[in-house]
This record gives structure tokens, C-alpha cells and sequence, in this order.
């Protein structure tokens, strides 16, 4: 330990080396064995230095060859960390996904069952309300139009005020006439169809009754009365004019069949028809104003 101790002490160094001087020898030069120590010395410096450098490469070499394994390791250590925290991810993503899809299909069913629900309740009420809507709202209308439709055929026309003034004029099928049959029981909770039938009938025989344009004797006597529906007019005693429903329709055709054929100023054909004889518009316009006078 010693020896290599010296050996290491006696190894110059580069501030020994720099500033070195010789003893000049007596036949000129310098003394051999002290340049002979001094080659040794530095060639043990030398040495000492390739040893050195030589550690140093291997120590380098070795770092590197560990830093590359270990920058190696850390990289396949943060793929893997990576990975896993990626698959980790999707799992608990794919987990949260199902539920909420869970969840969200739960929360459609059961608002389209409440829909349904909903939706059938109120179909149902709206189609109650509609139905009696429609029962009230055509019964309520029917009511009216037969009782101003009645009222106005109870009233006498100007024709059965004429034949009540001269009995002695009254044709022989009008001396025929019954009694005046009693109005029918009232009826409740009639369908709408029947009460516009039974409308319409009235409307008709309430026209016929106060628009029949009688010239004459004659003209009433053309129209064919022995119908099986019976006379149109029946005279009771108090004077009132009483309407037997399905007669009026049959005897106005009659009536008009029996009108002579007159030429139609827009077409030029002739057609059996009368000039006294009302329009549709004329009756729907006399049936408003019965309506309103009766409201």
C-alpha cells in the first residue's frame, strides 16, 4: 500500500512537468538517469492517464448501455402504464355508456307508456265531450226548427182563410176533411237523423202549405188527392191547418207535373215548372227568418 502510494506521489503531474529543469552534465547534455527518471515519470503519467481515460470510456459506455435500458424500461413501463390507463378508460367509459343507455331507455319506455296513457285519456274525453257536443248541439237545433216549423203550419195560409170565408165554394174532397188529429206525445233522447227527417218533412209541408200558388178551383182539383199518404190539408173546427207527414212532398210533384210545360229562358227547353214557385234560396232565407223571429 505503500509502494503504490509513493508510485502514485511520484507520478508528476502536469504543473510538475511544465517547469522541470535538468542538471547539464559535465561533458555536455544532461544527467541520463535523471532524464531516465523523468521519461519513466511521465511515462508512468501517461499510463496512469490512458488507464484513466480507458476507465472513463468503459464508465461512459456502461452509463449509456443503462441509461438506454433504463430509458427503455421507463418507455415500455409508461406504454404499459398507458395502456392500461387507456383500457381502464374505455371500460369504465363502455360501463357509464350501458348504464346511462340502460337509464335513458328506461326513462323513453316510461314516458311513452305515460304518453299512451295520456294520449288515450284524452281521446277518450275529447270524443265524450264531441258526442255530446254534437247530441246536445243537434238536439237543441232540431227542437227549434220544429217548433217554429210547427208553429207556422198551425198558423192558417191565406188559401184555408179563403175557404173557411166562402163555405159555399169548398170542392167536395175538402168536405171530407177528419178531425184534426192530436200532435204526437213528446219525444226525448231522439237521435239527430230522425229529428232532420222529421224537420225537412215539415219544412216541405209548411211551403207547400203557404206558398201553393192556387189559381183556381180548377188547379186545386187537377192535383190527385186519393194518394195512399192522404189529403194535404185537413180543416179541423177551430180553422187550424194540420199536416200529415209524407203527403206534402208527393202532392207538390204532383202539382208540378200537373203545371203546363213553359219554355226556360236560359236553356230554351221546356220544363214543367211555375214561375210562383219559390226558390231554395227563397225558402232557406224564409226558414232564417222563421228561426230568427222564433229565437
Amino acid at each position: 500500500m505503500a509502494i503504490s502510494q509513493a508510485r502514485v506521489t511520484a507520478v508528476p503531474s502536469e504543473s510538475d512537468v511544465s517547469p522541470h529543469r535538468f542538471t547539464p552534465a559535465k561533458r555536455g547534455g544532461y544527467e541520463a538517469e535523471e532524464v531516465d527518471q523523468f521519461v519513466r515519470r511521465v511515462s508512468d503519467y501517461v499510463g496512469r492517464l490512458e488507464a484513466e481515460v480507458t476507465r472513463q470510456r468503459a464508465r461512459a459506455e456502461l452509463l449509456e448501455r443503462r441509461a438506454v435500458s433504463a430509458s427503455e424500461a421507463a418507455y415500455s413501463r409508461v406504454f404499459r402504464n398507458l395502456v392500461d390507463v387507456m383500457r381502464s378508460a374505455e371500460d369504465a367509459a363502455a360501463k357509464v355508456r350501458a348504464e346511462a343507455n340502460n337509464d335513458a331507455d328506461a326513462t323513453m319506455t316510461a314516458m311513452r307508456q305515460e304518453a299512451a296513457g295520456v294520449l288515450s285519456a284524452a281521446r277518450r274525453e275529447a270524443e265524450t265531450l264531441i258526442a255530446s257536443a254534437k247530441d246536445d248541439t243537434a238536439r237543441a237545433k232540431a227542437e227549434r226548427m220544429i217548433r217554429a216549423a210547427t208553429v207556422e203550419v198551425d198558423r192558417p195560409s191565406p188559401f184555408v182563410a179563403a175557404m173557411t170565408a166562402e163555405p159555399v165554394d169548398t170542392p167536395p174532397w175538402l168536405s171530407e176533411a177528419t178531425e184534426e188529429p192530436l200532435p204526437p206525445a213528446a219525444e226525448f233522447e231522439r237521435p239527430p237523423e230522425a229529428l232532420d227527417e222529421e224537420f225537412e218533412a215539415v219544412r216541405r209541408q209548411l211551403v207547400w202549405v203557404r206558398t201553393a200558388p192556387w189559381e183556381s178551383e180548377d188547379d186545386a182539383a187537377a192535383v190527385d188527392l186519393s194518394a195512399p199518404d192522404g189529403p194535404i190539408v185537413d180543416l179541423a173546427p177551430a180553422g187550424r191547418a194540420s199536416v200529415e207527414p209524407g203527403s206534402a212532398i208527393k202532392s207538390w210533384d204532383l202539382w208540378k207535373r200537373s203545371r203546363p210545360r213553359e219554355r226556360h229562358p236560359a236553356n230554351g227547353r221546356g220544363e214543367r215548372r211555375s214561375p210562383e214557385l219559390p226558390t231554395t234560396g227563397e225558402l232557406d232565407l224564409h226558414l232564417a227568418e222563421l228561426l230568427a223571429t222564433e229565437e
